[in-house]
């Protein structure tokens, strides 16, 4: 706060750009819709979030450390629920592949056979397939 109120107590010098109309326009557009009072006040915020952007030390102009570290916290927390829910998963699978495997004794060619067949499923389906899907395939 006490840096933005020394940037406005600071004397502003006059600088002659020339800008294509059409940019100008834009310009114009643009001022209106972010509230700024001036076409000056539009070009120097626009200046101000470059530089920070271009530079990592004013990187709070352009993208401040609080959303940083916001979004890398919103995706960690949805990448460990992500991993809790596939682990979940894959021991109810587990447990399902023990008992068929219990119950059925496959020789390692027909496995094997088997396993193609079913990556070849779900690529067609791109991993949507449905066990009505596999029944229907089996008719």
């Amino acid at each position: 706060m006490a840096e933005k109120e020394s940037n406005r107590k600071e004397r502003k010098q006059q600088l002659t750009i020339w800008l294509k109309p059409s940019l100008i326009e834009r310009i114009e557009s643009l001022r209106q819709a972010d509230n700024c009072e001036s076409k000056s006040e539009f070009i120097e915020k626009a200046l101000e979030f470059y530089m920070g952007y271009l530079s990592s030390k004013e990187n709070r102009y352009y993208l401040p450390n609080v959303l940083t570290s916001t979004i890398k916290s919103i995706v960690g927390e949805s990448t460990n629920r992500q991993n809790t829910i596939l682990f979940k998963m894959v021991v109810e699978m587990n447990m399902m592949m023990n008992i068929l495997a219990s119950e059925f004794k496959l020789e390692e060619s027909m496995l094997a056979e088997l396993r193609g067949y079913c990556v070849e499923q779900v690529k067609r389906s791109n991993g949507l397939i449905t066990f009505d899907d596999v029944v229907r395939s089996l008719k």
